[in-house]
């Protein structure tokens, strides 16, 4: 007996097909949210920014800070009248090719209160280091960085811009209630969000804090009578003599001598007078030389006040670094 029926040549063709293990498509490369016109960028949220070579940017956080920031051979230091916006984030190629990756590439602007602007540093680092950053991404690679921002030390931030170079959509975001307050001493009390900062800081004995490329902490002070090797005070005078440590807090090699710190001394009338050296603490000579990075130097400054007078508050600073004030009224 013949079949009933036979599977035609078309048929067969669609079984074999079937039959195929279907192939996994590639994925495409992991991108973040698009960034659209008019929206607000969020801490902790990753976007896809640049018309060209894009890249995945997440900002984790923003701090304001009052000490200095180190890129390479680069020192920020904030001047008496600024703070530093301290901006960390998370850099991702999600491109299938090479992304090159530098200060340039990512660019940031900060707006103040008062509508001014603010431009970053130029320069991107490595978090957990000062390594500066000049490199080609490879796809999918992420790397942690931070920038700095010079920002006005009253007040906080309420617009931070950022943008690629090669254009496209620009992130927004909203600092005011996301950016970690300035700590103690640094911090105005007046101002209850920690934003304002403060240029004059009341300041404890052996505590080190930071000036410019120098960071100081006062060791001690002593009032002492008669000559200092070739220095000899005037007539019903005494000498305040002011002990020291400094340390080299910046990346590379720093000279010191008295010229380098503004040390000055105001007395029990509120008459200010300045340093008249910086000495050793072994001789009573000039004190000058070389630190290299974190090494640390004893000397001494001295003052002339007289004999019957009582010293009140000594005060130091370092080129345009905040000045920060020690009581020195127990001195004996």
């Amino acid at each position: 007996m013949k079949p009933v029926f036979a599977l035609c040549p078309l048929l067969l063709a669609h079984v074999a097909l079937a039959a195929e293990k279907p192939k996994t498509p590639t994925p495409p490369p992991v991108k973040g949210a698009v960034q659209m016109a008019g929206d607000n960028g969020q801490i902790g949220t990753t976007y896809t920014i640049g018309a060209t070579g894009p890249l995945n940017f997440t900002l984790n956080s923003a701090e304001f800070t009052a000490t200095r920031a180190l890129f390479g051979e680069a020192t920020i230091a904030p001047k008496s009248d600024e703070k530093l916006l301290l901006l960390k984030g998370t850099i991702h190629n999600p491109n299938k090719d090479l992304t090159g990756f530098d200060w340039g590439t990512l660019r940031f602007t900060a707006i103040d209160p008062n509508d001014a602007n603010h431009e970053y540093e130029n320069a991107v680092a490595k978090m957990g280091s000062n390594e500066v950053i000049n490199v080609e991404l490879k796809p999918a690679q992420k790397m942690d960085v931070f920038y700095v921002i010079r920002v006005p030390i009253k007040g906080p931030i309420p617009k931070l811009m950022v943008a690629h170079q090669s254009g496209g959509k620009v992130l927004r975001y909203d600092l005011r209630k996301v950016a970690k307050a300035l700590p103690a001493p640094f911090a105005d009390s007046a101002d209850a969000s920690g934003a304002t900062g403060l240029s004059e800081i009341k300041s404890e004995v052996g505590t080190f804090y930071p000036l410019q490329n120098f960071d100081v902490k006062l060791v001690g002070t002593t009032f002492q009578d008669g000559k200092l090797g070739e220095f000899e005070p005037e007539e019903g005078k005494r000498f305040l003599v002011a002990t020291v440590v400094i340390k080299n807090a910046g990346a590379t090699a720093a000279y010191y001598d008295a010229s380098t710190f503004a040390a000055a001394l105001t007395d029990g009338e509120g008459e200010k007078s300045d340093s008249m050296g910086f000495l050793k603490t072994t001789r009573p000579e000039g004190a000058s030389g070389d630190l290299k990075p974190g090494a640390e130097y004893t000397g001494r400054f001295f003052f002339a006040l007289p004999k019957d007078g009582k010293a009140k508050t000594l005060s130091l600073s370092e080129g345009e670094s905040r000045t920060f004030h020690f009581d020195v009224s127990n001195t004996k």
